[in-house]
Order: structure tokens, then sequence, then C-alpha cells
């Protein structure tokens, strides 16, 4: 029983981490306290994480050089229209806001490579995902997304997908199985109370 309790609280421990960045982003993240002791120019991670924003502050967006912003455990409903000012923005973690649809304004961000919406309550993920050409990891998991579009087969870069956390019927695996052959997805177990 102790063993069991200590596995599952190391799972609980890691499965946090992992949520906070994903292993292929080796960006230094700064808080933003510390990216006010630099120069704007040189700010290329920010993590504002868990300061119960509802919006980006303004101040933010003097760091225009950014690759990597973590935005998780927050409050936003929605993500602002000024996301789009960071150009090139490579790694955007939402995970655990207040999300209820898919963000639109990340389909401005044409740079992207990771995505994380994880934990959110997104029920659709809209068609227009194919724009993210270079797209290689979308954490998915936990959101409440029934189905793919089919055009999310288009993302040729996609590497890594995360709808853990999510049933789907064993026909529906198969299928994005196919699909997206070279695209690692980290499904649940399928149900086949559902086919």
């Amino acid at each position: 029983m102790r063993f069991g309790f200590v596995l599952l609280l190391l799972i609980w421990i890691s499965g946090n981490w992992t949520i906070a960045q994903h292993s292929s982003d080796t960006l230094r993240y700064l808080t933003l306290e510390e990216a006010r002791t630099q120069p704007p120019e040189l700010v290329y991670a920010l993590d504002l994480s868990k300061l119960k924003l509802t919006e980006i502050p303004e101040e933010v967006f003097q760091f225009i050089h950014l690759e990597g912003l973590i935005l998780s455990k927050n409050k936003f409903s929605s993500v602002p229209n000024s996301i789009s000012k960071f150009t090139q923005l490579k790694h955007l973690y939402l995970l655990k806001n207040k999300l209820e649809e898919f963000p639109d304004e990340v389909f401005e961000l044409n740079n992207l490579e990771i995505l994380s919406v994880a934990r959110n309550k997104i029920r659709y993920l809209p068609a227009k995902i194919a724009v993210l050409e270079n797209l290689r990891v979308l954490d998915l998991w936990g959101t409440r997304i029934l189905g793919f579009p089919k055009e999310l087969a288009q993302l040729e870069n996609l590497e890594e997908l995360d709808v853990r956390g999510i049933t789907y019927s064993t026909k529906f695996v198969e299928s994005w199985t196919n699909e997206l052959p070279n695209t690692l997805i980290h499904f649940e177990n399928p149900c086949t109370c559902l086919d």
C-alpha cells in the first residue's frame, strides 16, 4: 500500500512538472520581476503563471523578442488579440485557465512550435489549426474536445499530441493513429462502449 502511494505521488509530482514546461522546451524562463532587471531585448522567455491574471500586463509587450510565454494557472477566459505582437513566439502555455473556446488569437503566431491549452473547458478544435505549420507539440490534455477536424492531419511537423484525460472510442483512436502516423499521440485507454 505504501509503495503504491509513493508511486502515485511521484507520478503526480512529475506530471505537474511536465505541465509547466514541455521537455523539449529548453528556454530559461524569467519571472516578471527578473525580466524587469534585464534589457528588454535580452528577455526571450517569460513565466507569468499563477498570478491570477485576466489579461497580459502592458509592460510585458516591451519584451518584443519573446520566444516562450507561460500564462498557465491564471484566470484567462480568452486570449487577448495583443498576443499577436509576439511575432517570434515559439512556445505558449495556457494550461489551467478558464478558456471555453480554442483561442483563435494563436493562429496569428506563425512560429508557434509548442502550444498547451490543457486543463481548460475547450470543447472543439477549429479547422484553422492547420495554419500552425510549425507546430510540433499540441497539448490538449484534460480538455473536453470530443473530436478533431480533418485539417489536423495537415500538421506535418506535429511530433506529439496529448489528449489524455479524454475518453475516445476504439475506432476514433485507431483512425487518428493512422491519420498521424509520425505523431506520438497520448490517448487514454479507448472505450469500446463508445464504438
